[in-house]
């Protein structure tokens, strides 16, 4: 493990200081939201230093060192979240959520009494965000307290629902069930789950902490906030577009296609624009953006843990705000990048020889400021 000191970032958490590449954008395809109109002071956080280093995450006992698991989130405090695999009987394994912490190592979230589940984001109080089966077989949308309790958040009066993302202020956004089909959904303690009146096809994906949303709809990648509703993202003149994450400046990160090209995008005030690719790389794209600008992705399309054995040889990459892209140095034959945070810790999975996928934690160097 490296040495820690404290060093000490500033970051600017508001729309008002809002930057772009380019100039002249509009306030329509890619703009920015009335939503961050309204300034707020900057955020200093506390970032500890550190020497680079990849941190293997373990599982969830010593006789499971084998089994393969994957971290998809992390917050800026270093908590880790993601799925592994957890032994309920000899021989017998199931995927099952975790929350990692440097001091607790892996632990195993509850369930809502079903067989498995999945975290799919943490915030900064140490919420997650995720997906857990009933004993009946059915997945509902949940979070996870900071003691590790869960919450169902029910559906629309369907039988499923998910999570995918949740901001500093305890806002979910996924998809649940009624008697039709799916419905996009933003949740708070308060109000619990509503409608966001999306298209069926929506499928949020993240939620920024001044309630901007991105996700994909109908193959197009989409912007929402609560005064504007639904607005395409700038397609690049694509055949299709997914949009995976956002920051708290409403930049957004996800991957087009046009004709047989797939390519990484960034979408700034003023619209999209290309993200470097890998040197040698078929498909090169970013999964998550942090609030200074710093991008993580990897070289191939990711896959669900449950398809590892279908996996090829791809590489995991982070772009600096220039849009200059380089591999992570992880060691491995292969690896994937999932997420990163303001201190620029990155997570994802990684395979080294003779092991299977596991989840990582990489630190990049930092000083003492």
């Amino acid at each position: 493990m490296a040495r820690f000191k404290h060093a000490r970032v500033s970051l600017l958490m508001v729309g008002a200081i809002y930057s772009c590449a380019c100039s002249g954008g509009a306030e329509g395809e890619g703009g920015r939201s009335t939503e961050l109109d309204n300034a707020s002071a900057p955020v200093e956080l506390t970032c500890p230093a550190s020497e680079q280093e990849v941190i293997d995450l373990g599982s969830f006992g010593p006789t499971q060192s084998s089994e393969p698991s994957t971290a998809v989130a992390l917050n800026d405090y270093g908590t880790v979240v993601g799925l592994a695999r957890l032994e309920v009987s000899p021989g017998q394994t199931e995927a099952r959520a975790f929350r990692w912490k440097p001091d607790t190592g892996m632990v195993a979230l509850a369930t809502l009494g079903g067989t498995s589940s999945w975290a799919n984001d943490v915030n900064n109080a140490d919420q997650v965000a995720g997906t857990s089966r009933l004993p009946n077989g059915d997945a509902h949308a949940v979070v996870w307290d900071a003691e590790g309790r869960i919450r169902d958040l029910g559906t629309f009066g369907g039988h499923s629902s998910s999570a995918n993302g949740i901001n500093n202020r305890g806002q979910v956004v996924g998809v649940a069930a009624d008697a039709i089909g799916e419905r996009g959904f933003i949740w708070d303690a308060k109000t619990g789950m509503v409608d966001m009146e999306l298209p069926r096809s929506a499928k949020p994906a993240k939620i920024n902490d001044f309630g901007v949303v991105v996700g994909t709809s109908d193959v197009k990648a989409f912007k929402w906030t609560k005064n504007e509703g639904l607005t395409l993202l700038d397609q690049l003149g694509a055949t299709f577009s997914l949009a995976w994450g956002i920051n708290n400046l409403a930049e957004a990160v996800g991957s087009a296609q046009l004709g047989n090209e797939r390519f990484g995008v960034r979408w700034a005030a003023c619209g999209g624009s290309r993200v470097a690719a890998l040197p040698n790389a078929m498909e090169t794209f970013p999964r998550a953006i942090n609030d200074r600008g710093l991008m993580v992705g990897t070289g191939s399309p990711p896959i669900s843990l449950t398809h590892y054995e279908q996996r090829t040889v791809f590489v995991a990459a982070q772009w600096e705000s220039t849009n200059r892209v380089a591999p992570l140095p992880l060691e491995a034959t292969s690896s994937s990048a999932n997420d990163v945070n303001n201190c620029g810790d990155v997570v994802g999975e990684r395979r080294i020889p003779g092991h299977d996928w596991r989840a990582y934690l990489w630190h990049p160097q930092r000083q003492s400021q």
